[in-house]
């Protein structure tokens, strides 16, 4: 059916079906502008109806007929596309202004000096913890000799051993494959990676900004005296088995 259609049979949108009705029957006004007219209008005459039923407004955009902000945006912009990194960034019990910094660098939003540089900012573009290396998000969490020891020490703490990745979209991707399970034990790495990427970024910022020096030793302590912390708070549990026994006294938390 086409608008042109219902532009006809249904010139003042304010009609309800009563006014249609004609000695007891549905009846529509009849519409041959276009070939398949009939179609239409057949369409409409077999439609099942109760005269007793009040009139009700549907939201096309809702699944159930009803207005929801939800769905009305869902209709708008489309199927959105859930990244892999989501549920690595937002999950139960983390720490806010953590995932915040974490989501601004899977989306590449940080200001970097490298972006600064582009936009013609600053004439500079060294990474400042490591003094080598075009500061972007590849090098500043990953190829930097400052971070790259904190998170090769991070990932040795958390029972993993392994070189990481090349660049930053790739180990998000390792991240999401060893990290994404239900339990307290995945939710620990994942406030480990989030608060890894907080620290990198603010100890960066300290560099800058207030010349402040800290060492991997100590940005490794402050992350992990922050999941210590949080675990306490949260009163985080799980299963007792020998592997989580072992990876909750490495992080020195008592949950079970």
């Amino acid at each position: 059916m086409v608008d042109e259609c219902l532009d006809i049979i249904f010139p003042n949108k304010e009609l309800k079906v009563a006014d249609f009705m004609v000695d007891g029957i549905l009846t529509f006004p009849y519409c041959n502008h276009l070939p398949h007219c009939d179609d239409c209008h057949n369409i409409l005459q077999g439609v099942d109806y109760n005269i007793r039923d009040e009139d009700k407004v549907i939201w096309k955009g809702s699944k159930k007929g009803d207005f929801s902000m939800k769905e009305t945006f869902q209709a708008l912009t489309g199927d959105i596309i859930e990244v892999g990194w989501t549920k690595l960034v937002w999950f139960k019990n983390n720490i806010p202004i953590n995932s915040f910094i974490c989501w601004l660098t899977c989306h590449r939003r940080l200001k970097t000096k490298a972006k600064l540089q582009r936009w013609g900012l600053v004439n500079n573009a060294s990474c400042v913890l490591c003094g080598g290396g075009t500061e972007d998000e590849d090098h500043l969490f990953l190829s930097c000799s400052f971070s790259s020891l904190i998170w090769k020490g991070l990932l040795i703490k958390m029972g993993i051993f392994r070189d990481v990745a090349k660049n930053w979209d790739e180990e998000l991707l390792w991240c999401h494959n060893n990290f994404k399970n239900q339990g307290a034990v995945n939710n620990i790495k994942k406030l480990c990676l989030n608060n890894f990427v907080y620290h990198v970024w603010m100890k960066r910022n300290n560099r800058i900004f207030s010349t402040k020096k800290t060492s991997p030793e100590g940005v490794s302590h402050l992350i992990t005296l922050d999941i210590r912390l949080e675990c306490l708070a949260i009163k985080i549990s799980n299963i007792d088995k020998p592997y989580i026994r072992r990876f909750m006294e490495n992080w020195g938390i008592d949950c079970l």
